[in-house]
């Protein structure tokens, strides 16, 4: 698993779990990291299934997902899909779905994706739906932009009914739909492992 991507996940799980030290080559704490991860793809396979019900997303719909990796995007190999993610390199299998390994994205009148290594700049044609899935700071201030300037958005939260952080994250979500500049449709959903909430702007057809 590529390394930055590694360091990602590790923090996560760490707020998650409610752990402050955390030593992936001990055996048993790195059995817990990955039992964690496989909670991960459960709560991200379920986040989807909610999307697909809401009409947000399929393998036709164009959709741009940003700063996920192998083990949490919600796109799948069929997917008509671009992900622009720092990331890249902790796919195996990318299918159908384009990968874009960018350093930061800007939001003005339109969304520009500077790329790594002095590569350039490269502009996005609004999809169907820009997915933010559980927002760090980064991804806070991006989806606030991206609803600003008037974006087809779709950002949410989701995770295990066992992870200590959920409440921090459903604070930033409640931040950004208080702070929207378009009108939202929101979605909560509970099952006996994982729960969630997503927002979504009207879908334009």
């Amino acid at each position: 698993m590529y390394y930055s991507y590694l360091t990602k996940l590790i923090e996560e799980y760490k707020r998650a779990r409610n752990i402050e030290k955390f030593n992936y080559f001990d055996a048993n704490q790195n059995a817990m990291f990955r039992e964690w991860l496989k909670d991960l793809k459960l709560s991200s396979f379920r986040y989807r299934s909610v999307l697909e019900n809401l009409k947000i997303m399929d393998n036709f719909d164009d959709v741009v997902e940003f700063g996920k990796g192998e083990e949490d995007t919600v796109t799948l190999q069929k997917d008509n899909a671009i992900l622009v993610t720092p990331y890249a390199n902790s796919f195996e299998n990318v299918g159908n779905r384009i990968l874009i390994k960018n350093e930061s994205v800007d939001v003005f009148d339109k969304v520009e994706v500077t790329l790594e290594k002095n590569k350039g700049k490269l502009a996005i044609y609004p999809p169907t739906y820009f997915l933010i899935q559980n927002p760090t700071e980064k991804g806070e201030i991006l989806t606030y932009n991206l609803i600003r300037h008037g974006n087809p958005v779709c950002f949410g939260i989701y995770g295990s009914h066992y992870d200590h952080d959920y409440n921090n994250k459903l604070e930033t979500f409640q931040t950004l739909v208080n702070t929207s500049y378009q009108p939202l449709e929101i979605e909560e959903y509970k099952d006996l492992e994982t729960k969630g909430v997503v927002a979504y702007t009207k879908k334009r057809r």
